[in-house]
């Protein structure tokens, strides 16, 4: 079991990779329509990642052997990056940033090093993702001081709800365990 101050780090360094992506996208504004397939891509990778590393601890916990739950695991994240590919909505990020905060919340409830993993992968996703965003954004300014400033308010108002529904999960869990 994780303590809360390392909780309460690794969901803030989540949440700080959607702002410097942001911040990333508008140093480099022309890259950003030749890059949307990759970070579309890059997202769907990482999702999948995620969903199989949390797959993975929760089946190496039963009494399967390593080759089984490692194969199960697989087959959960090829099913969940199908989903992604398909599930293409403008809320399909807010709804992942729920999952992960779920995810966040269990993953400190099995040990401080899958914490760590979930971490990085949802720091990771946070970089393509505000990149995505910003470059919707671009359509509606030219100006790019006006694009990051619509950008980080998206992100402030759209992605927020992360860290207070992390920190509700954790507490949940931590009363249940």
């Amino acid at each position: 079991m994780t303590s809360f101050i390392n909780f309460s780090l690794v969901i803030l360094s989540c949440f700080l990779a959607l702002p410097l992506g942001a911040v990333v996208s508008w140093m480099a504004k022309e890259e950003l329509k030749p890059g949307l397939k990759y970070f579309f891509a890059l997202q769907n990778l990482l999702f999948g990642l995620s969903i199989f590393v949390l797959a993975n601890v929760l089946l190496s916990r039963t009494s399967l052997n390593i080759a089984l739950s490692s194969a199960m695991a697989i087959l959960i994240s090829a099913i969940a990056m199908m989903g992604m590919f398909f599930f293409k909505t403008p809320s399909r990020d807010i709804l992942i940033y729920a999952l992960f905060a779920l995810i966040l919340s269990y993953s400190a409830m099995i040990n401080q090093n899958v914490l760590l993993i979930q971490g990085v992968i949802i720091f990771l996703y946070g970089l393509p993702t505000a990149s995505i965003r910003a470059f919707f954004y671009t359509k509606q300014s030219a100006q790019r001081k006006k694009m990051l400033q619509l950008t980080l308010r998206d992100i402030g108002i759209k992605f927020s709800f992360f860290i207070l529904l992390a920190i509700i999960c954790f507490f949940i869990l931590f009363s249940y365990f």
